[in-house]
This record gives C-alpha cells, sequence and structure tokens, in this order.
C-alpha cells in the first residue's frame, strides 16, 4: 500500500462512507462540546450533540 492510496478508504460504498463520516463528526463534536465552551454554548443554542442522526441534519 503506498502512504498516498489507502484501498480501503479510497474504495468503499458510498453507505460505508456515509457512515464513516457521521461517525468521526459524532466523535469531533463531543469532544469540542465537553472541552470548549464556546462550541458548547453554540451548540446549545442549535442542536445537542446526541441529537445529530445522520450527515443532512447539520
Amino acid at each position: 500500500m503506498s502512504k498516498y492510496w489507502d484501498t480501503y478508504h479510497e474504495t468503499m460504498s458510498r453507505e460505508q462512507l456515509a457512515e464513516l463520516q457521521l461517525k468521526r463528526l459524532k466523535a469531533l463534536v463531543e469532544r469540542v462540546y465537553t472541552s470548549v465552551p464556546f462550541y458548547r454554548q453554540a451548540f446549545q443554542e442549535k442542536v445537542y450533540p446526541l441529537e445529530i442522526l445522520n450527515l443532512w441534519m447539520i
């Protein structure tokens, strides 16, 4: 495997890609929600991290 080509991630289906993106987005949102007051306030005004169910909600 080349350092620039990851066969698994480069060839995954759209559904798998969307699942991976959602998983990573949820992890990121949870991390900034718990550790950055600015983002905590911003999310509380719009949506709580646990309410994110899919990529099209945001």
